[in-house]
């Protein structure tokens, strides 16, 4: 019904393993008029909060648990 259900499990699934949704290429995924773009997903884990950051731009990512 449009309300962006498909597109916040698709964020989370690039957050997790880098890949883009089938038909699409990192490229077409920018926001129009950007030039880069990234996933932020925060994360509890075992009671404690992790956080994963992913580039589309590049292969870079960062994950961050327990502050550490």
């Amino acid at each position: 019904n449009g309300s962006g259900k498909t597109a916040v499990t698709e964020a989370i699934d690039f957050a997790y393993t880098g890949n883009v949704a089938e038909g699409f290429n990192k490229e077409e995924i920018i926001t129009v008029g950007e030039a880069s773009g990234y996933v932020r997903l925060k994360f509890s884990h075992k009671g404690k909060i992790g956080t994963i950051i992913r580039h589309l731009d590049s292969s870079q990512v960062t994950l961050t648990y327990d502050g550490k």
